[in-house]
């Protein structure tokens, strides 16, 4: 659900990254509403991979400004703005194979209460978060799949288990790449539904290059060409810009040319 547009939650001022005379993001400014979802899309070599970086802290901007809530996160280091609650997905929910989906959530969670900077925590005390990690499991339909070992799970639910890490640091701003990409068609139906259900009370930005996606779950879009920002809007406004036709080979909103 789309928050006031006076109140940006995350707002990027004419980002610029430079890599020694190439620009690949240049003066790129984008308004991301509180409790909304919002896409960053457009054809090979758009920039939008680097614009993505540097709003969730990989890159360091050559120049420009990042704000979240209205204050300066620019100097501000990954974990710092982690803490604040802007979480990358895969930044701190990437799968422990060895382990199962239960100790998955496990590890993830313990960080909330403080112990994300302890190499081991014994088990007794982690049998204590089980009750609060079920439920991160029931939200992504994972609760039956608790004692399985995480690398026997399907693609689709993997990603589902990565979103349930996620959750349970409880991000402000959930920021997603690529989040169906490598799926069939009933993986991308579940992974799509649990990204409606994570965005309810927060906001999620998402680099995403399938339009159905886009079209299903986006308050608001923002199309990139040559590292800059092309056009705003819901996906009826994007999708019929001549601008945004024009970017994509010859006028033909081919599905694969949304690619990163």
């Amino acid at each position: 659900m789309t928050g006031a547009m006076a109140n940006p939650v995350l707002e990027a001022r004419s980002l610029t990254k430079d890599f020694k005379g190439f620009l690949a993001v240049d003066s790129a400014s984008v308004s991301i509403q509180d409790q909304s979802i919002h896409a960053i899309i457009g054809p090979n070599g758009a920039g939008k991979t680097t614009f993505f970086n540097l709003i969730t802290k990989f890159l360091k901007p050559t120049s420009g400004t990042l704000h979240y809530q209205g204050q300066d996160i620019t100097g501000e280091m990954p974990w710092k703005i982690a803490q604040m609650g802007i979480v990358r997905s895969f930044q701190i929910s990437a799968v422990f194979s060895h382990l199962t989906v239960l100790e998955n959530i496990r590890v993830s969670y313990q960080r909330t209460l403080g112990y994300e900077y302890q190499f081991w925590v014994s088990k007794g005390r982690l049998q204590e978060f089980d009750d609060r990690c079920m439920e991160f499991l029931r939200q992504v339909g994972l609760e039956d799949d608790a004692s399985k070992q995480a690398d026997s799970l399907p693609y689709g639910r993997k990603r589902a288990l990565e979103i349930a890490t996620t959750l349970s640091l409880n991000p402000k701003v959930m920021l997603l790449d690529e989040p169906t990409a490598g799926m069939g068609h009933e993986s991308i139906g579940l992974v799509t539904d649990l990204i409606r259900e994570a965005g309810r009370g927060r906001t999620v930005v998402l680099v995403e290059h399938n339009l159905d996606v886009i079209k299903e779950l986006s308050d608001r879009i923002t199309v990139m060409q040559r590292g800059q920002v092309l056009v705003e809007g819901s996906y009826d406004t994007v999708s019929n810009d001549p601008r945004v036709i024009e970017a994509y080979i010859g006028g033909d909103l081919v599905e694969e040319e949304f690619s990163v």
